[in-house]
């Protein structure tokens, strides 16, 4: 009875965080100040998990829809009430920190601190408005979240709607993180001053992608294309400098013309091309 009642107050907790991350300050405070990613990853750690596995999809989906709108919305210079609402949370948030701080610290000590410095902001803060990105941080929290989540979703064996959701999103934030890392090297190569930015070891590994292919077999027509893609994943050494999105369309052709000569349909196709890209992406050191 009782751990009907905890996966019972589970689910209600989760359906309030997705409601409330439909607003993107909302979204931000609680990913930057509340350690709501981390949250998350720790529901992957209980048992109840694998009954809302579908549910912790879902709500990744909410704070990633409104993540990229927010950005797109940046890159449009549409967002400066929105910017001057989150500097000002930001600055509440500080407020609070050092008023905590404070009371911690002895008087006599208080005296003698040195004024914080002002922080120098971040490379990708810097960007032009229209190369705006997610702060990378942030990126790969939720790239490991849904790395994390992946384990779960493997062995609870996802149906076709959690599956596709799942592999758009994560095709999604793979594909953002290798922009992001593209714009930042390009303003690195023009500003040697600026702050290096290291990116991080891929985390499409070939065991992931392995799953991926063979989980996604349950959804889409028998054609060899993913196969012969997850082939030529397996056997590179390195990874491969070509864009993915051209490394995506090749194999998209590739498909679309055994498709065409076995005669053969394909109902889930965009599903098909997702893996495709991930599988791209993967090649690329995602």
């Amino acid at each position: 009875m009782k751990q009907f009642l905890l996966l019972d107050l589970q689910r209600l907790i989760l359906e309030v965080v997705q409601s409330s991350l439909q607003n993107s300050i909302i979204t931000y405070d609680l990913i930057q100040h509340r350690g709501l990613i981390m949250w998350l990853d720790s529901l992957l750690l209980t048992d109840t998990v694998a009954d809302d596995a579908s549910q912790v999809v879902s709500v990744i989906t909410t704070m990633w829809d409104t993540l990229y709108a927010h950005m797109q919305k940046k890159r449009e210079s549409k967002e400066k009430d929105d910017e001057e609402a989150m500097e000002k949370l930001e600055k509440e948030v500080e407020m609070m920190e050092a008023e905590d701080d404070d009371k911690t610290v002895p008087t006599d000590k208080l005296k003698k601190q040195p004024s914080k410095v002002s922080s120098r902001k971040p490379i990708w803060n810097l960007l032009p408005m229209q190369q705006q990105v997610i702060a990378p941080w942030i990126m790969c929290e939720l790239m490991q979240l849904m790395v994390n989540l992946w384990r779960v979703l493997y062995e609870a064996e996802p149906n076709y709607a959690t599956f596709n959701e799942y592999a758009r999103v994560l095709c999604a934030i793979a594909s953002h993180i290798h922009e992001s890392k593209m714009i930042i090297q390009a303003a690195q190569e023009k500003d040697l001053k600026s702050v290096r930015f290291i990116t991080p070891p891929g985390m499409l590994t070939v065991k992931l992608m392995r799953e991926f292919v063979e989980v996604s077999s349950r959804f889409v027509s028998n054609l060899p294309d993913l196969k012969d893609h997850l082939a030529v994943l397996e056997s590179s050494k390195k990874h491969s400098l070509a864009c993915p999105k051209e490394l995506s369309r090749n194999w998209e052709r590739r498909h679309s013309y055994m498709r065409e000569l076995m005669d053969q349909e394909e109902t889930n196709v965009s599903t098909r091309y997702d893996v495709h890209r991930l599988l791209s992406l993967a090649e690329c050191g995602v």
